[in-house]
């Protein structure tokens, strides 16, 4: 015999949030203290945002064992991309919605007769079929 009755939900709260992992081990990792050539002791991802932000004024990093990264042009140029998009987020893009001339994109249905609009959804259901049986443009069979 089942233990809830009909419509009853034997999970009134849901299924739990999903772990994020990669998530919980980069928060662990990054609160841990780093030594610095000089002695002191900072957050791990306090070192990284330091480390990224003078690669991307410098062009090299002293890593925490004192030693000196250089980078290349190329390096660098993806260090800036990066800091980039964590502080601004990813570009917005425009999309185009005016038609050529600058007018709507898509002619209002009252712009066409009831012949027109005929023809339009025939020409639309040709080019339906057509795709779909591998037809090409003078209408002879292709194989698809």
């Amino acid at each position: 015999m089942p233990q809830w009755q009909a419509g009853q939900s034997g999970n009134p709260k849901g299924r739990p949030p999903k772990s994020r992992a990669m998530t919980a081990l980069l928060e662990r990792a990054g609160a841990k203290a780093v030594e610095m050539p000089d002695g002191k002791r900072i957050a791990g991802r306090r070192f990284v945002a330091l480390a990224m932000w003078e690669i991307a004024t410098t062009g090299k990093c002293i890593m925490p064992d004192g030693r000196e990264w250089l980078l290349d042009a190329g390096e660098w140029f993806e260090v800036v991309k990066w800091i980039y998009a964590q502080v601004d987020g990813p570009p917005k893009r425009a999309l185009e919605l005016a038609g050529a001339d600058g007018g709507a994109l898509i002619p209002k249905h009252d712009d066409y007769t009831d012949d027109e609009r005929l023809a339009m959804l025939a020409a639309l259901v040709n080019r339906i079929q057509a795709a779909s049986v591998g037809r090409d443009s003078n209408g002879d069979d292709q194989p698809v």
